[in-house]
């Protein structure tokens, strides 16, 4: 009877491992529920429900109705629609101008996170680099450099010039 109660809490142990689990910096590891329930603003503009269904929140569909499967968890339409999700709150980041408050949200690291676990549960994610990587908007304008107007420009180079003949002056006389 010991041996049967052994052997069941090992099988349930051992069942607990193969459990498709996203290990985050900074954060615990996750089920894939989880995953896509970052604790940022971005996942509400992503998450619109039915019938105009956001594309996270036709990701959470998909990982919810794969429940713990990991294969199903790790198939290429799975994937997809999380880097859908994953895509849509970084084009929604990068409108708000600002930075992440949950590494989960908008990160090509989160994705990259969920494809570890998939390889650590023993499945492999058959798509490329291009098809799971994130795209930066069009409408993003890139950044910019701060330049100088041309009065400042003109004083900078005074400046510039002036200390330069002094440095120079300084260094003949000694």
């Amino acid at each position: 009877m010991r041996s049967f109660i052994l052997a069941a809490f090992f099988a349930l142990c051992a069942s607990q491992v193969f459990a498709l689990g996203v290990n985050i910096t900074g954060l615990t590891t996750l089920s894939a529920t989880d995953f896509l329930a970052p604790a940022d603003a971005s996942l509400a503009s992503c998450s619109n429900p039915a019938p105009n269904a956001g594309p996270c929140t036709l990701a959470l569909a998909n990982v919810t109705a794969c429940g713990t499967d990991d294969g199903c968890l790790c198939n290429n339409a799975t994937v997809l629609s999380i880097v859908a999700c994953e895509e849509c709150m970084f084009t929604q980041l990068v409108n708000d101008n600002r930075r992440p408050s949950d590494p989960r949200a908008g990160q090509t690291s989160a994705i990259a996170a969920y494809g570890a676990a998939c390889t650590v549960a023993n499945h492999t994610i058959a798509l490329t680099k291009d098809e799971i990587a994130l795209t930066v908007p069009s409408n993003w304008d890139g950044p910019f450099g701060q330049g100088l107007t041309t009065l400042g420009t003109v004083v900078t180079v005074a400046a510039g010039a002036f200390i330069g003949v002094g440095m120079i002056t300084v260094v003949n006389t000694m």
